[in-house]
């Protein structure tokens, strides 16, 4: 598979911010981004990106080795036509014990400060670990302000929170159907985006907006995988059949 490599201005761009604690457009970047060396971008649905509005916007977390799911952020981000915000991740984590806690450690300083760069909403890495539970629930506040006080912006995330073998869709978290549902009474539309590889070519492909079903559940978790399921059902459709996982 073809390798994506960053432009050297754009390395340099990122890194005078953060040695200067400055903030820089993500839009403007993610185009800045993609001059560098990768495969064809080929963009399918693009006419239903909202054209005014706050908006949703909610992708597979597509990954493989050489292909970090920010490349999907980038190429997403570059279709739109206003700024975006996305939740990202705060750590990368290892099984191996001993280089987990330098690589969390590591990751949790460089990605928090870009984060403060593009204004990002900086989350708990998946899967959920029990001491991080107030600073996932902190997280959670300040994407919910970010929704509320939107008027013309894009909340980008990919629900599954993490990578699957194989880059197949998989189940998000215990949670996140009833955080999407709250971030629906903020911001109504909701644009799934399928992101996959094929042939060396990288595609991106939106989907028709998707509005979440009210519904008088009163169970929690009923409603949680009600939700869950409507969303990625939604992004399934728009990847192909090999990736889609449970969900056909």
């Amino acid at each position: 598979m073809r390798t994506y490599q960053l432009p050297l201005t754009y390395i340099i761009s990122v890194i005078c911010a953060l040695v200067f604690r400055k903030k820089r457009s993500f839009k403007a970047d993610s185009r800045l981004a993609l001059l560098g060396e990768h495969p064809p971008i080929v963009v399918k649905g693009k006419k239903h990106i909202p054209k005014k509005g706050s908006y949703l916007v909610l992708m597979n977390h597509y990954s493989r080795p050489g292909f970090i799911p920010y490349w999907s952020a980038f190429a997403i981000a570059s279709q739109l036509n206003l700024e975006s915000r996305w939740v990202m991740t705060n750590a990368w984590t290892s099984p191996n014990r001993y280089w987990n806690f330098i690589k969390k450690r590591l990751t949790r300083v460089l990605f928090t400060a870009v984060c403060r760069v593009y204004d990002f909403i900086p989350m708990p890495p998946m899967p959920p670990n029990p001491k991080e539970s107030m600073e996932r629930a902190l997280a959670v506040r300040d994407l919910l302000q970010v929704a509320r006080r939107a008027k013309s912006l894009a909340i980008g995330m990919a629900p599954e929170g993490r990578d699957f073998p194989g880059a197949v869709l998989g189940q998000p978290p215990p949670g996140m159907g009833r955080l999407l549902m709250q971030l629906s009474t903020f911001i109504k539309q909701v644009i799934p985006v399928g992101v996959y590889e094929e042939n060396e070519v990288l595609y991106i492909h939106f989907g028709q907006p998707l509005f979440l079903s009210n519904t008088n559940l009163t169970n929690k978790q009923e409603l949680d995988e009600m939700v869950s399921y409507e969303v990625m059902s939604a992004i399934a459709k728009l990847l192909p059949v090999h990736l889609r996982g449970s969900y056909r």
